[in-house]
């Protein structure tokens, strides 16, 4: 049996669903992402420990939606809400911009966030490219749904392919940035991709 490491422990100690709950912290601590008061649309959800998180951060005048594929525990704050469906299928546009219909000003969000990983298969390059389809379909929702000025977060993995992203990124952010927070995984290969002041394109 694997010997917890100090992130899980913590986790299990203080109440978060999951480890990743101190990648957040971490982060937003740095950052500076997510506020009080702000909505917050959190993708790949599961098991909710962001969504913990956030829920902290915003508070109850705040608003976080989250979507992921699985189920989740439900969550008895009413700031909370939750989209059970697959991220890559086009419906969940549709799907996100009715349930956050008068709940969300202008229907757009303040913060964006996402920590999906696909189900690693062991060949690097197959996992590498898994990780970024999924970073590119966060990227893809986040410019529909952010407000002007927003702030978008978004776990990868290093790869050739990650700094093509990170320069699509930069040009619709004025601020991007790498970052591996403490409570990432020293073999571990993800990175985050912190994204600050949103500039929308126009068409």
């Amino acid at each position: 049996m694997k010997q917890k490491d100090k992130f899980t422990k913590k986790a299990l100690r203080e109440g978060y669903r999951g480890r990743a709950a101190y990648k957040l912290i971490q982060l937003n601590r740095k950052y500076r992402l997510i506020k009080k008061g702000n909505s917050v649309l959190d993708l790949g959800c599961a098991p909710g420990s962001w969504i913990q998180v956030s829920s902290k951060m915003v508070g109850s005048k705040g608003y976080i939606l989250g979507v992921d594929i699985s189920n989740i525990k439900e969550f008895k704050e009413k700031h909370i809400e939750f989209i059970q469906h697959d991220i890559t299928k086009d419906e969940i546009i549709d799907m996100i911009r009715s349930t956050i219909k008068g709940k969300v000003k202008n229907e757009r969000f303040d913060v964006v966030t996402s920590d999906m990983a696909p189900k690693t298969r062991g060949i690097i390059h197959l996992d590498q490219e898994l990780s970024l389809e999924l970073s590119m379909r966060a990227f893809d929702i986040a410019k529909q749904f952010l407000r002007k000025g927003g702030n978008f977060l978004c776990k990868t993995f290093q790869s050739k392919e990650y700094e093509t992203f990170r320069k699509e990124a930069e040009s619709y952010f004025s601020f991007v940035k790498t970052q591996k927070p403490e409570a990432s995984k020293k073999r571990s290969k993800e990175v985050f991709l912190v994204c600050k002041g949103f500039k929308p394109k126009k068409l």
